[in-house]
């Protein structure tokens, strides 16, 4: 009895819905959490090896699916932004493939259906701005650092030419060795 009215005073009181809020919210900021992950882990695979897409391909079913087991917009607008990153990239480098990009976009006309047009493109236009302004960040600092530092921006351009022509003896290589498998 004294448990049952205690119970009562908790409903009375609130305290019994705040002791069940607790848990939904650890359950939104751990689905969060692995969101962002998951984005690191794409983002990092298209900057460092664009032409690999296991990864990507996993972590945007994993979107998609969350996109469509959701129970309300609201619950997705918590990892917009961590997945909307990974789009862009994915969507803008050059050197992906044709497959992830499509399966980009399938995740992006998911997304964008739940969530609506407007604030998908708000995201994702973020994302680009956040992109754009790293970069503009980077090259403010490197010239900066051409005037203040010239010899370490003098290393810095050697090193730099050296992985461009690195690069393309990589890619000269790969194409003799694809023409000679068509040809034989």
């Amino acid at each position: 009895e004294e448990e049952e009215e205690e119970e009562e005073e908790d409903e009375q009181n609130g305290t019994a819905a705040a002791n069940d809020k607790p848990e939904q919210t650890s359950t939104a900021s751990g689905l969060v959490w692995t969101a962002k992950q998951l984005a690191y882990i794409a983002r990092t695979e298209c900057t460092q090896t664009p032409e690999a897409h296991i990864r990507r391909t996993c972590v945007f079913k994993w979107f998609a699916a969350m996109c469509k087991f959701a129970e309300s917009p609201s619950a997705v607008r918590h990892y917009l932004g961590p997945l909307t990153d990974a789009l862009y990239r994915t969507n803008e480098s050059e050197e992906s493939s044709e497959s992830i990009k499509d399966l980009a976009t399938q995740v992006q006309q998911v997304v964008k259906t739940l969530v609506g047009e407007t604030e998908f493109f708000t995201a994702y236009n973020a994302a680009r701005d956040k992109v754009v302004k790293s970069r503009l960040t980077r090259k403010r600092k490197d010239a900066t650092e051409s005037i203040s530092d010239p010899v370490k921006a003098a290393q810095r351009k050697i090193h730099k030419n050296l992985k461009k022509r690195d690069q393309r003896k990589k890619k000269l290589k790969k194409y003799k060795s694809n023409s000679r498998h068509v040809h034989a």
